[in-house]
């Protein structure tokens, strides 16, 4: 649920970068579990 939400707010970020930031606020996140979820949910970074 937070991925979803961070994803919404930064819109023109990528799963990489939503996964950093979790990182820098002391959470314990895994890149490849993050993915997962980013392709589950069919979100995408929006073209120019």
């Amino acid at each position: 649920m937070d991925i979803i939400a961070l994803a919404s707010q930064y819109g023109r970020y990528g799963y990489r970068r939503i996964t950093a930031l979790p990182l820098e606020a002391g959470w314990f996140v895994n890149v490849k579990r993050v993915e997962r979820i980013w392709r589950g949910e069919g979100l995408k970074v929006p073209n120019k």
